[in-house]
């Protein structure tokens, strides 16, 4: 019988300290980009009660949620996102000046019960700029986005920039009803033109719309794309929707980001929750979108507030798993120094201290060793030098090239390392 206590649970991960090391310094450098454009940290629960997502208003569907109970009978569940809580908190407690830009680095939690489901607890890197509704906003959020991928390291990558509103609009004209809108929508996902001709025939609408609709799994590329989709017989959502998109583009061009870059008109994600540009980022190695998000003007008002809102989330184990498959250098916190506390222990913590608030990173070594036989050590351990108090009341650096004495009155004003 499996022995459960030596286990994780399916859909979680141990990190150890390597991994956890480079997964940390990922979401430090995107945090640090976020920070650098403006947007401010928030922190929300873990859990919420249950009924903050029971309506099915969010991006979550509440059955993949995790829900338990509390001591007075209440439901809970674990947050399956960020962005919905983060609403709450826009629409019930938040007072200060709009636009807001705000940002997290937070653990979510989801289980969809398929085999394709990677993991149930995961962390999401995310912004979200509530309170302007304007092109500038969302290729804002985008810019950053693309910034914050660099920064983490990733060289090729593509954000493919949607607009639901331009399928709203199709099916609004063709007339669909709202099986077939679900049905010619998972159609679309699926690249499917031939059964969503076959829908839209049962339709007595203008064939010139109804062949837009067909195409439109294979409406994605660069700018000619929108030229493409345009047509006077559209009606005035579609027409505004590539508008949109357009010039969302064009202000991503501006900033030089064209390359970064892809429209995709048939990319459609929950069209119950996003409400015009939407958008999803890919890099080669990992067969999963490495981020994801998108305009969401109606959410917030679900708390009290009407707010235009629109926001992304980075997976940070997906862009770690990018970066070791393309094997890009991490940068990750190392150890300067071994700092051998015997025989004088309290000389020896004297050094370490000073060292650690000169900025270096100080491990302890214990042993009864000498500063050289020390090294042997920490060279096995990838650290190149191993520091020792002295009898004379200075400190010598180990290194494989030499012994060197340290001028304690010089730590913290110059290298000494």
């Amino acid at each position: 019988m499996l022995n459960l206590k030596y286990h994780t649970p399916e859909g979680v991960t141990d990190y150890l300290p390597d991994e956890c090391e480079a997964k940390r310094a990922v979401e430090e450098k995107m945090a640090q980009t976020f920070s650098q454009n403006g947007y401010r940290p928030v922190q929300t629960p873990a859990f919420e009660y249950y009924d903050l997502y029971a309506d099915g208003s969010g991006d979550i569907s509440p059955e993949k949620l995790y829900k338990f109970f509390d001591t007075q009978g209440h439901i809970l569940a674990l947050r399956g996102d960020i962005t919905t809580s983060i609403a709450r908190v826009m629409g019930t407690k938040y007072n200060g000046s709009l636009p807001a830009r705000l940002c997290y680095v937070a653990d979510a939690f989801r289980y969809d019960g398929s085999a394709s489901s990677l993991s149930s607890e995961f962390t999401q890197a995310g912004i979200e700029l509530i309170g302007d509704g304007s092109c500038e906003a969302d290729a804002e959020v985008i810019s950053v986005t693309v910034a914050a991928l660099l920064a983490a390291g990733l060289e090729e990558f593509q954000i493919d920039i949607g607009q639901v509103e331009f399928f709203k609009g199709l099916a609004e004209q063709v007339g669909l009803d709202a099986d077939d809108f679900e049905r010619i929508r998972t159609l679309i996902d699926f690249k499917d033109s031939v059964s969503i001709a076959q829908v839209a025939q049962k339709y007595d609408a203008d064939e010139e719309i109804k062949q837009l609709l067909c195409r439109m799994p294979y409406l994605f590329g660069s700018a000619e794309v929108l030229e493409q989709a345009k047509s006077p017989k559209l009606n005035a959502r579609s027409a505004a929707a590539l508008e949109n998109l357009e010039q969302v583009y064009r202000l991503l061009c501006a900033c030089g980001l064209e390359r970064y870059v892809s429209i995709d008109l048939g990319m459609l994600q929950n069209l119950d929750y996003y409400t015009g540009v939407i958008f999803k980022g890919f890099t080669y190695d990992v067969g999963f979108s490495v981020c994801g998000g998108g305009r969401y003007d109606t959410l917030i008002g679900n708390f009290g507030k009407d707010l235009s809102a629109v926001g992304i989330a980075i997976s940070t184990p997906r862009v770690l798993s990018a970066l070791v498959r393309q094997k890009k250098q991490i940068d990750t916190p190392r150890i300067d120094a071994l700092m051998v506390m015997q025989p004088d222990f309290a000389a020896a913590y004297r050094v370490a201290q000073a060292l650690r608030g000169a900025g270096y990173n100080i491990e302890n070594y214990y042993a009864d060793a000498s500063g050289e036989a020390a090294l042997s050590f920490a060279q096995s351990r990838g650290v190149e030098a191993v520091v020792t108090a002295e009898p004379d009341g200075t400190a010598a650096v180990w290194r494989a090239s030499g012994k060197k004495t340290i001028d304690l009155a010089m730590i913290g004003k110059e290298a000494v390392l």
